[in-house]
């Protein structure tokens, strides 16, 4: 009776095993592909001429305006709905005050 107990606890332990060498290698392996992107990019914007930086440079500009722009918007937005939620409070608000008011007429 023990034998097959002992099968299914091997046969768990190897499994666990196998996922674990393949998860910390798969991990290892990004680790390493990430730093030689860096190390080529680098190397890559140390080679290029003044010309293809300033390229370079203008088109991260022209990203990063874009994404200020979306955000302004978003922003402008969210102060719009803000605004309009404040004037239906101050509005539900005064209606309150007047039933109240009313009431006590």
């Amino acid at each position: 009776m023990s034998a097959p107990q002992f099968a299914t606890f091997r046969r768990f332990v190897l499994t666990g095993s196998i996922a674990a060498v393949t998860a910390t290698g798969a991990w290892y392996g990004a680790g390493l592909k990430m730093k030689q992107d860096i190390k080529q990019e680098r190397q890559k914007a140390a080679e290029a001429t003044p010309l293809q930086q300033i390229t370079e440079l203008e088109t991260y500009r022209a990203n990063l305006m874009q994404k200020k722009i979306m955000l302004d918007k978003k922003i402008e937005e969210l102060e719009i709905k803000k605004r309009k939620e404040e004037r239906r409070r101050l509005k539900e608000l005064k209606r309150l005050e007047k039933e109240k008011a009313e009431k006590g007429e």
